[in-house]
């Protein structure tokens, strides 16, 4: 299924044309290591591309564990926000719903993907 996420036309990832060779290789690289029931952790630096692999590993995630909760977490409140917001209709393209987890906004319970800070 990652193959057919990197194949996507990707007009809703607002700013995003195309993966570059730095995020495929994270993104491969988190999921062998997920398969081997293995902790994950990964470098990139800035304007890598991290949360464009955070919400493809969550679209991932969420779509082989039906009834699980991904949650993505950033340093900032300003990313989160961000990001929930940009990825919205990605993840509704992959039947998912997405959700910024506030102190007065719990996630609804069919949030799949929930970001927060």
């Amino acid at each position: 299924e990652l193959d057919a996420i990197l194949r996507m036309e990707t007009p809703e990832l607002k700013g995003f044309k195309y993966f570059h060779h730095n995020q495929i290789a994270t993104l491969r690289f988190a999921l062998q290591q997920l398969q081997q029931n293995r902790h994950v952790m990964v470098n990139m630096g800035t304007g890598q591309g991290k949360s464009l692999v955070a919400a493809t590993l969550a679209a991932k995630l969420a779509r082989e564990h039906t009834t699980a909760r991904i949650f993505i977490f950033t340093c900032y409140k300003h990313l989160a926000e961000r990001d929930e917001g940009r990825f919205r209709e990605f993840f509704q393209e992959m039947n998912l719903s997405s959700h910024l987890l506030t102190a007065k906004a719990p996630p609804p319970a069919e949030a799949r993907v929930i970001y927060t800070d």
